[in-house]
This record gives C-alpha cells, structure tokens and sequence, in this order.
C-alpha cells in the first residue's frame, strides 16, 4: 500500500523541482479581461479582452497599448457555448467596448489601428457592425459616446483623422520633433529653445458635439469648442457641456497642488431640440469630473469657485435648465 503514495510524492517532488520564478516574459505573455455588459434581458454578456502584451502590433500608445490588443467577445447566456469574437475583427487591431444603447439593440465600439480610432456601431441581432464616418475623440473625462435612444447617439468629434489624446502622448512629441529636426537640418528654420518662468499656453481643442442617427447616417450638429466632458439629462431634454477656458489665475497666498488643472472650465447646458444654449455659471471655474443631473427635475449640480479661488472655498451649486436660475445647492 506504500507504493500509490510514494508515486504521487514523486510527481510532487518533480513539479517543484520544475518550478521556476515568476519573470518578466511570463509577465508579457499574461492575457487579461476588460469591463462586460449583460444584455437586460438575459440572453447574452459581451466582453473586454485583452490578448498577451508581447503580441502587440505597435507600441506607440505607451500606456494605452493593451487598447490595441483588445478583442470584443459575446457569450450566449440563454443556451450555453463559448466564449467568441462578437464579429470579425483583425488581429493588428484592437478593439474594445464603448456603450450599450438603452434596450440593448445596438452596441458601440471601438477600434484602434494604425493610429487611427475609429466607432462602430453593432447590430446585436445580426451581429454586423457598421463604422462610421466621424473621428471619435475619447477623454478621461468622456470616454465614450452617450446614447439618447436606441437610434439617436450623441458624440464628440474632432475635424482631423490624427489619434486623439490621450492615445498620443506616447508618440505625439516624436512624431512633431522628427520633421521640425529636419527643417534645422536643411536650414529652412532654425531650432530654437525658450526658457522663462511663463510661456504660451497650448492651443484649445476644437471639437463638435454631434447627434448622429445610426439607422439614417443623418448628423445634426448640436455644439462645438473646446469640449472635455458632456452630461445628459434623465429625460433626453438637455445636455451640460463643460468646455476647456482660460488659464487659471493663481493668486501667490494660494498653494499649488499637483491635481490642479492647467486650465479653467467653463458650464453651459443646451436643449437636445435646439434653442439658445446658456451658460450655467457666468465667470464661475468649474470642477470637472462632477455634473449630476437630478434624477425626476431638470435641474443640475456641479461644483464651482470663482477665478483665482482656492477650491477648498468653492460650492456645490445648482442650475435650473427650465428658468436659467443658479443657487447655492
């Protein structure tokens, strides 16, 4: 009876001695899973994944190069079977989920390739998916496109096909230095270095915010500017547009924290049939991140301060998209 025992502590003894420290190429070769939406009644789940870092196409993205690994997968739910690509999609390419629309009939997504994002739009029914012609722009603010409905999409783009920030900082300076190097060589412009203590702020981003019909391809456009971020009211009726402004003015009694922006935001909100667009705050820095519409009313808070302000003296705040009034929340 000694002998089963011996064997298996054999084999014990010999997957350790096969055993080998955790490296850095186990490390690159690790595949991963992103975020996942179920279908509301049930029927299937559609998946974030993430092929193994060393498989990589480019890594131009710096940070963000696992968004060009990524493979959109759907799992029937209602009668079983594997996980699959939810529709065919290339292996240089990545591509990952952007939003549902509200009854689940048609899905969003993105792709990335060749340093070009592009937006479908998936029919969930017949699993085709149709891109569209307008050049997303993504932030960390506003990720993804908003739905009005399942036929209505509300999205933020930009007039040039170039990859949008923050896509790319790992390759936007040495893509801008290379030709600027070779214009000095050819003594065509000199290169030139300015030090001092203030210098000209970057350009603003010009982008539109568009509503797009995904069954007509007919596009309506509803605002433009320096858009960062955009907040839907619960019955469709009004959009807060929160719009990159001036430099901030920074008084010399007022610390200077590492999280502080290097621009101020400016809040107004517009009505999805059209009409004048107000602004919510006049002369007011707006915190980004934070627009909450009230779930039953059309009334809106945020967080503002005045120009120059410390934010620990700032306010919540509240908008009526009906009146146009503003009070302290």
């Amino acid at each position: 009876m000694r002998f089963p025992w011996l064997a298996a502590l054999c084999l014990a003894m010999a997957g350790i001695a096969d055993a080998r420290p955790y490296g850095v190429d186990d490390m690159l070769r690790v595949e991963s899973y992103g975020q996942a939406l179920i279908d509301p009644d049930g029927r299937w789940v559609v998946i974030d994944r993430y092929r193994r870092y060393d498989s990589a196409a480019s890594y131009r993205y710096d940070g963000f190069t696992r968004r060009g690994l990524g493979v959109v997968m759907r799992l029937d739910l209602q009668h079983g079977g594997r996980l699959e690509p939810l529709f065919s999609q290339d292996d240089g390419a990545g591509y990952w989920i952007a939003s549902l629309s509200p009854s689940a009939k048609r899905l969003a997504v993105f792709r990335l390739k060749d340093e070009m994002l592009s937006l479908g739009i998936v029919d969930m029914a017949t699993r085709e998916v149709r891109w569209l012609l307008q050049h997303p722009v993504t932030s960390l603010l506003h990720p993804a496109p908003d739905w009005l409905d399942d036929q209505r999409l509300l999205l933020v783009a930009a007039d040039s096909p170039a990859l949008p920030w923050p896509f790319a900082t790992g390759s936007r300076y040495q893509a801008e230095v290379i030709p600027l190097w070779a214009r000095t060589a050819r003594g065509q412009e000199p290169g030139v270095s300015v030090v001092g203590g203030t210098g000209e702020a970057a350009p603003l981003p010009q982008r539109r915010l568009l509503m797009i019909d995904v069954e007509t391809g007919q596009t309506t456009q509803l605002g433009d500017g320096p858009i960062a971020d955009v907040a839907i009211s619960p019955d469709g009726a009004s959009i807060a547009l929160l719009r990159e402004g001036p430099e901030p003015v920074i008084p010399l009694n007022v610390p200077v924290r590492s999280s502080d922006q290097n621009r101020q935001y400016r809040l107004s909100v517009l009505r999805t049939k059209g009409g004048l667009e107000r602004e919510a705050c006049i002369g007011c820095d707006i915190q980004p991140g934070f627009l909450e519409w009230a779930p039953r009313s059309d009334r809106l808070m945020f967080f503002a301060r005045a120009p120059g302000q410390d934010w620990a003296a700032g306010e919540l705040r509240l908008f009526d998209a009906r009146t146009g009034r503003i009070r302290a929340a």
